[in-house]
């Protein structure tokens, strides 16, 4: 509890040019030192026009992704749920590749905290994938208006083509993070 608190006091804050890029309702995507060269990482954020109960409902809601993602195919809950963990495993499809991965997420909802690693315990296809979504308030006097920041590293243990890194690391995200705040708005 102590670590997913200090992880939000310590989530990023958007520059100047990506607070203005979210005043129009874009999602900012910015990419950042990865820890080894077949990883990506990056922080996206986005302004959605929803409480944040609303916001953390969609967040975990992860079967929701699905219907508007066509690259996952498969999302399932491998383990029971508690309200303080999910274990979840996902099955992407593009470019030709299929990476399956199993990711457990450690749920800090007072503190609007969710956070992500794979299961070292199952099989994945990936060496890494951590993130951490934090809930917080909205630049915007807009309301109710909640900010999504998300922080994620995937490393895939060997080179891969730099379109694929492209896409992973800014559409994926943004369509990703677009698609929440949509779906967020919406309920």
């Amino acid at each position: 509890m102590l670590l997913l608190t200090a992880v939000a006091l310590a989530a990023p804050k958007p520059t100047a040019g990506e607070e203005a890029k979210l005043a129009t309702g874009a999602v900012a995507i910015r990419p950042v030192p990865a820890s080894t060269e077949a990883a990506i990482a990056v922080v996206g954020f986005v302004d959605v026009a929803a409480s944040r109960d609303d916001v953390w409902a969609i967040l975990l809601d992860f079967p929701g992704r699905r219907p508007t993602n066509p690259s996952l195919v498969r999302v399932e809950e491998y383990q029971p749920g508690t309200p303080r963990n999910q274990w979840w495993l996902f099955t992407i499809q593009k470019f030709g590749s299929t990476v399956t991965y199993h990711n457990v997420y450690t749920v800090n909802a007072g503190g609007g905290v969710l956070a992500h690693a794979l299961d070292p315990a199952r099989t994945n296809d990936l060496v890494k994938n951590t993130g951490v979504y934090t809930l917080g308030a909205c630049a915007a006097v807009s309301t109710p208006c909640t900010r999504l920041t998300w922080e994620v590293e995937t490393d895939f243990g060997r080179s891969i083509p730099g379109f694929v890194k492209t896409w992973l690391g800014r559409a994926a995200v943004e369509g990703f993070l677009s698609d929440l705040a949509v779906r967020a708005a919406q309920r």
